[in-house]
């Protein structure tokens, strides 16, 4: 068994369904799902039965979108009997006044967290289709009504990055005090539209200076999601300077060390962004079983005693070395074609001096 691995993960994700209603160009599933394979109700709660016996924290329920689930009523009602705070992650637009109804006798829940990647139609539909947008915020004005708690995310690309402040107006006249950013994992749809998703040197440069100038308008607001972490990380690193950092090595994120995600048809893998790389079966063996013997998982883990510049000869040159972990492991692995070694080159063009695009220290720290 590895050292470094908890008894359980703290965090479990579940898929209800493949089933959605929107084909939004960077979701990391296929447009090809088999709905027959899905897991049944009562094999759903099975699952959340394994999952309250292992004392898990946090649940995140999502899809596909969970509101195409047929029993997604049922499922929110029998949660009423898990102890664990449960985040429901929806594209907003099924959310009617039944779905609040719902939502409002759910004892734990933390958090609706609804995707939106504008603020305003033309911009948010060209990521996820024509009258999305309007659906979306209805939604949102539902939840918002009823004093249910809500987040906002959005997936940031080529198409939508000059939106950004005016998303976080938006979020702020809604009363929100932050939102998420993040970036697209080549996986599924997101593969096929990788060149408009996926970020040059300049692009990650923009994008990067965009942040820092948001945090300082707007220094009440809560930047979060990757984007989010990305700058708290360089803010780190200009604070520290070379060398103080405690990583260099494959260190991953919470996936494979405290958290697992679960496909609708019962198959598990490392994180929701890690779609294609399975780890085993619910029908085949238990969820203790797989977090604890999967070969993949414990592949994944020792990684964290992998030194970066073992494979990638510039690492030995980047004064970012020791507060680097290679970047996201699914964004890598997809981008470098399914290496677990590989290393996120958006991660390097955030963080490394040695391609020319990262924000200057001054920038950074006057945020």
């Amino acid at each position: 068994m590895i050292s470094k691995m908890i008894p359980f993960p703290t965090t479990v994700d579940l898929a209800l369904t493949g089933r959605c209603n929107l084909r939004c160009k960077h979701c990391n599933a296929s447009d090809a799902w088999e709905l027959e394979s899905e897991l049944s109700f009562d094999e759903i709660i099975g699952v959340l039965d394994q999952i309250r016996k292992e004392k898990v924290f946090n649940l995140n329920l999502f899809g596909g979108e969970p509101f195409c689930y047929p029993e997604i009523h049922e499922i929110l009602e029998a949660l009423n009997s898990y102890p664990i705070r449960i985040t429901i992650l929806t594209n907003g637009t099924l959310i009617d006044k039944k779905a609040v109804e719902s939502v409002k006798k759910m004892r734990f829940l933390a958090a609706v967290q609804v995707s939106v990647d504008g603020s305003n139609p033309s911009v948010h539909d060209w990521q996820r289709g024509e009258g999305s947008f309007d659906k979306a915020m209805n939604g949102v004005r539902l939840l918002m009504e009823e004093g249910l708690p809500v987040n906002l995310k959005a997936i940031i690309n080529r198409h939508n990055i000059d939106d950004m402040e005016n998303m976080i107006r938006m979020a702020m006249g809604l009363g929100l005090g932050g939102m998420d950013f993040g970036d697209a994992v080549e996986c599924g749809r997101a593969a096929v539209y990788a060149n408009e998703l996926v970020f040059e040197g300049e692009t990650h440069r923009k994008m990067m200076e965009t942040m820092f100038r948001l945090k300082k308008k707007y220094p009440r607001f809560n930047l979060g999601g990757t984007l989010g972490q990305k700058v708290s990380m360089l803010c780190d690193f200009y604070a520290n300077g070379r060398g103080k950092g405690a990583r260099g090595t494959f260190s991953t994120c919470p996936a494979g060390f405290s958290m697992l995600s679960i496909r609708s048809d019962g198959k598990v893998v490392p994180c929701s962004a890690f779609w294609t790389l399975v780890c085993g079966d619910l029908g085949e063996r238990s969820l203790k079983d797989i977090w604890e013997n999967s070969q993949v998982l414990n592949e994944i883990r020792a990684l964290a005693d992998e030194a970066l510049d073992k494979y990638k000869k510039e690492c030995a040159d980047c004064d970012y070395l020791t507060y680097c972990n290679g970047g996201c492991r699914a964004a890598a692995y997809y981008s470098a074609g399914g290496d677990l070694r590989g290393i996120n080159m958006s991660t390097c063009l955030v963080f490394s001096d040695l391609y020319g695009f990262r924000v200057e220290k001054d920038t950074a720290l006057s945020a």
